[in-house]
């Protein structure tokens, strides 16, 4: 791997929690512009890889850099103001502050006019911007996990990492965030995502990993792994070809996938449900959950949570 070639590159990289090793030797490149997606079964340390970046996470061996830039064991603050933003599975919005509050929030290190990035983000989220003065606890689990995003994106990150951004969600609603996806990184964000909705997510990547048991088992094109009949068979739900609106041409051509996935974001509201997410491997630091009901209840100018790592670079 060409580190200077990579916005974000992990290179063989071993680490765990406590005394457990949880991967091994992984290598993980995001180039500028790209979507990439890392798939596996459960435990295979996919959100393990997003946790070494982020400074949460034991590393043992192996190098990280961001933009060329060795960030190998640094804490969680420097990482984030470096501008690596993370939307983490749950616990990601602040539910008791209005959908308008939880995205000033994601700005609370900018000194500039932040106003009209707001602006941007409700016209990339039409549905927030109905319920912009509505709390965010009360909003359905698609639109919360729209409010994460956007949260996260008040500032302008320099790479992107999402966590099961589709968990829980109905079909419809998975469409809409996969979409949404799409269209920032159209917007000239790479975004590293985790991902058990292995086709749709791969159908939207440039290219994607197969983690198993913490290691490298499989890499390519997102083209190339659908169409790939032993992806398909074990990872994908079926066996021969796995393609969901996959792009026509060849299975390895990432550029023809990467123009062809993209396009304009026709984002609807809806009631998707967010009631079925599994446990994320590490808790966030710095949450600000509310032990009786894993909600956060941080009040405004107390700390963004972690689906927020909104912090400048300097």
């Amino acid at each position: 791997m060409a580190p200077e070639s990579s916005i974000l590159e992990l290179d063989r990289v071993t680490g765990g929690y406590g005394g457990a090793e949880i991967i091994h030797e992984v290598s993980v490149r995001v180039a500028p512009a790209e979507v990439v997606v890392l798939i596996g079964p459960n435990g295979a340390g996919k959100s393990s890889v997003m946790n070494a970046v982020l400074g949460r996470l034991r590393v043992d061996g192996g190098r990280i850099r961001l933009a060329g830039r060795d960030i190998t064991g640094a804490p969680p603050e420097q990482v984030v103001r470096r501008g690596v933003c993370y939307v983490p599975q749950t616990e990601n919005v602040f539910p008791n502050l209005s959908v308008n509050e939880n995205l000033e929030m994601g700005a609370y290190i900018r000194t500039d006019d932040f106003q009209p990035r707001i602006e941007e983000m409700y016209d990339l989220f039409p549905p927030l911007a109905e319920r912009r003065r509505a709390p965010a606890g009360t909003l359905s689990g698609g639109q919360r996990q729209m409010v994460a995003i956007a949260k996260a994106l008040m500032v302008d990150p320099v790479v992107l990492l999402l966590d099961e951004p589709t968990a829980g969600l109905s079909p419809r609603v998975r469409g809409d965030i996969f979409r949404v996806v799409s269209e920032i990184n159209a917007r000239g964000v790479p975004i590293l995502m985790v991902e058990q909705n292995a086709k749709q997510a791969i159908a939207i990547a440039d290219r994607g990993y197969v983690l198993v048991d913490g290691r490298n088992r499989l890499e390519g094109t997102g083209a190339g792994l659908l169409a790939d009949p032993d992806v398909g068979a074990t990872f994908l739900g079926g066996g021969g070809d796995s393609r969901v609106d996959a792009p026509a041409g060849e299975a390895g051509d990432a550029g023809s996938h990467s123009e062809n996935r993209r396009g304009e974001v026709g984002m609807q509201g809806g009631e998707g449900r967010h009631d079925a997410d599994p446990e994320p491997e590490a808790p966030a630091p710095g949450s600000g959950a509310d032990a009786s009901d894993g909600r956060e209840t941080a009040k405004p100018g107390t700390g963004a949570p972690t689906g927020n790592p909104g912090a400048g670079r300097p």
